[in-house]
């Protein structure tokens, strides 16, 4: 397992790829239509938490939910688009 996980940590992107488009596409074709527009965040939130220690993954689901982070034009934007 140890071997897997340092394939991962050397190719992330190639791995980020292939997941999006196994969880995109797979979900498509076994009729889940449910997975198909979250492949990309499915495939993030797994490489996140098979490659980041304990720590980074705390930092991550911090800035995650930082409310802090967003400026007074993105909350201008997400009020107006959000009803849209």
């Amino acid at each position: 397992m140890n071997n897997v996980i340092d394939f991962i940590k050397r190719n992330r992107l190639a791995t980020f790829l292939i997941l999006t488009f196994g969880i995109s596409w797979g979900g498509a074709l076994l009729g889940i239509a449910l997975l198909y527009p979250f492949g990309p965040s499915a495939a993030a939130l797994i490489l996140v938490v098979l490659t980041y220690d304990r720590a980074e993954r705390r930092d991550f689901w911090r800035r995650v939910f930082d409310i802090r982070r967003i400026s007074g034009g993105g909350y201008l934007l997400i009020v107006l688009i959000c009803p849209a």
